[in-house]
């Protein structure tokens, strides 16, 4: 994979426009969000959505007093995108909602929200255009984010306050993101990218991406959320898969694979003992108990199969109402 990517590097040197720095630095203001303060804010979303805002603003003066250094390219490749077509299609279905909404100031508000995140889309499209030779820099960029933002989290129970509860330290992970499950979904997307780091990097950047591994898998243990539990699971067979199909059973292979799942098993031990102490017999009782609640006769799993269910049987009526609303009109 390695000399595959290096290949199409040296075939885009010379290609270059917008300055690496400028892309990079996007990239990190980015991974920002997840450490912004509520600001007194009642939820976290709104500063981070006005902060998305002000990214695609400054970007948007920088490309507009720099359209020299835009590729060419950008608009051909949206346009044969099926990314950016399904994007388009989603954002106009979400703005014809209005028409039929009674909470006119709610639609307008999420309208906005998504109206923000595919400007985001529509900017890092053009900056990351022909910048795959930063690629393993921003990979890095990304291992030191998700390091920061899981210690957070990992300091909590290595230094645990006196009298403090264990359960209220579960209870209490969330960080800058909400709630505790979008914590654990956060630090989930970056796995993909720490694992690149492991395969890819040496020295002292490998063992950093090996520790960073270890402190956000660990918080996802820990939050004993359960879907980001089974994108782990997809998105370890899938790379370990990848390995042995470019590697065979070489002694390499193996050795990759022992760096990715190692770090995990310490995490589930050290998550497994933190959930020991936690008196709990429900969320927090082990990582194999949130396993074995994946059939949906738990609580929550009823209850979300009940609300999803009701959602069918209100769409069906809803719509049988207008079909035979416009029978009779017609």
């Amino acid at each position: 994979m390695n000399s595959k990517v290096d290949h199409i590097i040296n075939e885009l040197k010379g290609k270059q426009s917008i300055p690496n720095f400028v892309a990079l630095l996007f990239i990190i203001l980015l991974l920002v969000i997840d450490f912004l303060p509520y600001f007194e804010s009642m939820e976290i979303i709104n500063p981070q959505f006005l902060y998305l805002a002000v990214l695609n603003l400054l970007i948007g003066i920088y490309f507009f007093f720099n359209t020299n250094l835009i590729s060419n390219e950008i608009l051909s490749v949206l346009k044969k995108s099926y990314v950016f077509k399904i994007y388009l299609v989603f954002i106009f279905l979400c703005g014809i909602t209005i028409f039929s909404a009674k909470n006119t100031s709610l639609v307008l508000t999420k309208f906005t929200e998504i109206a923000i995140v595919f400007c985001l889309f529509i900017n890092l499209s053009i900056l990351l255009k022909n910048k795959l030779d930063i690629f393993y820099k921003i990979v890095f960029v990304i291992c030191i984010a998700a390091f920061l933002q899981s210690w957070q989290q990992i300091y909590n129970f290595i230094i645990i306050p006196r009298n403090a509860s264990i359960i209220n330290l579960l209870g209490n992970m969330k960080g800058n993101t909400g709630n505790i499950n979008i914590l654990a979904a956060s630090l989930t997307i970056k796995v993909p990218f720490l694992l690149l780091g492991i395969i890819h990097f040496r020295t002292y950047k490998k063992w950093f991406s090996i520790i960073a591994l270890f402190s956000v898998t660990a918080v996802i243990f820990l939050t004993g959320a359960r879907t980001p539990l089974i994108s782990l699971f997809l998105i370890f067979s899938v790379y370990t898969i990848y390995i042995i199909r470019e590697n065979s059973f070489t002694r390499l292979a193996f050795t990759n694979i022992l760096y990715l799942i190692i770090p995990v098993l310490i995490a589930v031990l050290f998550s497994n003992t933190i959930f020991t102490k936690s008196a709990d017999k429900n969320r927090y009782a082990s990582i194999g108990n949130r396993v074995e609640k994946f059939n949906g006769e738990d609580e929550s799993s009823k209850a979300r199969l009940t609300y999803w269910r009701n959602a069918i049987i209100m769409s069906k009526k809803k719509s049988s109402y207008r079909y035979w609303s416009w029978q009779l009109s017609g």
